[in-house]
């Protein structure tokens, strides 16, 4: 989806002649030029179905708020949820960028990754997506059954695919 907003300003302007005698014509009115302005935005939403810590785990459905090259998103998945930053680059094929959320699973007190996505034919033009995360979880030994034990930090790795519509 895109903005164009069109800014229009017309300009009326009157001026008065002063003569020293006065005249018939003594007030001379001037209509400037119309001008029309147009302001572009390039800003871009759109969804993605996958897998991954992107996407909150295991499935989910993630929404892709684009503007320039910079992609803001917030995924809803099937046992868990992220936010997350990616900055887009060579041509908006690679992303890089952080995502943190919790998933019932593996990290149900949370994570914190680093995020690499491909799009082969561009994020601005939709298409398969494949990438990588990897960071840290926090989990306890409970599971996702309860909060139960100590709570462990881990480093976690994750590959993710997508598509995006």
């Amino acid at each position: 989806m895109k903005f164009n907003k069109n800014l229009l300003f017309v300009g009326l302007v009157f001026s008065t002649s002063a003569y020293s005698q006065p005249q018939v014509d003594d007030n001379d009115v001037a209509i400037t030029s119309v001008h029309s302005s147009s302001i572009e935005t390039t800003t871009d939403t759109s969804f993605s179905l996958g897998v991954g810590y992107q996407y909150g785990g295991v499935l989910g459905v993630r929404y892709n708020y684009q503007n320039l090259n910079h992609v803001f998103f917030g995924s809803l998945g099937l046992v868990g949820g992220a936010l997350g930053y990616q900055y887009a680059f060579s041509e908006q094929k690679h992303l890089f960028g952080f995502s943190v959320g919790s998933e019932v699973l593996t990290s149900e007190d949370g994570f914190a990754v680093l995020t690499y996505e491909y799009y082969p034919k561009g994020f601005t033009d939709g298409g398969w997506q494949f990438g990588v995360s990897g960071g840290v979880r926090r989990e306890d030994d409970g599971g996702s059954f309860g909060n139960v034990g100590k709570t462990a930090t881990e480093p976690t790795g994750m590959i993710s695919i997508g598509y995006k519509f």
